[in-house]
């Protein structure tokens, strides 16, 4: 195995790669969770739980999360259409994201986003290179 074939792409990891396809004809701009501003968010957001961490509730956790998966990790998407057909596709926004991300009905669309922002392969520098060449 060639050791270029498994490095990040620090850039995209931070920055976000369209990620197409996601669901159904869903495309997604994604950073990798882990990312700077994800990891000083988070922590400055776990600070007044930092004594009770140990007994905090899931719920404030996946709530914590949230916000910063909203503002640090799905940084866009395309094709996100309105419910009622005719209506114009929904509008990025980090609120908008949060929105989907909190709302329990959505457990699919926010698994997918924490899991393609955990997933190692979608920065692979070899891989972000020939997707960018490709465009």
């Amino acid at each position: 195995m060639k050791l270029s074939s498994i490095k990040r792409d620090v850039a995209a990891a931070e920055d976000g790669v369209w990620v197409t396809g996601a669901l159904g004809n869903l495309d997604l701009l994604i950073a990798a969770v882990g990312n700077k501003q994800y990891t000083t968010m988070l922590r400055k957001l776990m600070k007044p739980y930092k004594r009770n961490y140990e007994n905090m509730e899931d719920s404030v956790f996946v709530g914590l999360q949230n916000k910063c998966l909203a503002k640090t990790v799905l940084l866009g998407w395309r094709n996100m259409e309105a419910e009622e057909d005719g209506q114009p596709d929904i509008e990025y926004s980090s609120e908008q994201a949060y929105t989907l991300l909190a709302d329990p009905e959505n457990h699919k669309f926010r698994e997918t986003v924490l899991a393609l922002a955990e997933e190692e392969e979608v920065f692979n520098k070899e891989a972000v290179e020939a997707a960018t060449f490709q465009a």
